[in-house]
């Protein structure tokens, strides 16, 4: 199944929300992005959701919906499911890395 890493904090404010496509991507790749996304998360106190875009097909094709982006919706429902108490959740894609890791998302407006 997916995984969640708390930060130091039980309930976090903020929580990233990302997936994962191991079709597209090799995996030096996705653990290098997966690495920085919790080294930054840890360093702001952020929790972390991450998945495979993978665990979703099931879910997709007995819907219908295999090929589209409705697994972000059931990506984010699951983040609030597993995070009940945070009050933001940001959707990031894939392809993100956080080069300036001192800067928090909390200095820009939401």
């Amino acid at each position: 199944m997916g995984r969640k890493v708390y930060t130091g904090k039980e309930n976090p404010k903020i929580v990233l929300v990302t997936a994962f496509d191991f079709n597209k991507y090799d995996d030096a790749y996705l653990k290098a992005v997966a690495d920085n996304r919790i080294k930054y998360t840890k360093q702001h106190g952020y929790g972390l959701y991450e998945r495979w875009v993978e665990e979703f097909v099931p879910r997709l094709q007995e819907t219908g919906n295999l090929g589209t982006d409705w697994w972000k919706v059931i990506l984010l429902r699951e983040a609030i499911n597993a995070f009940p108490h945070a009050e933001y959740f940001w959707f990031l894609v894939r392809e993100v890395t956080y080069c300036a890791k001192r800067h928090s998302y909390r200095k820009f407006p939401s």
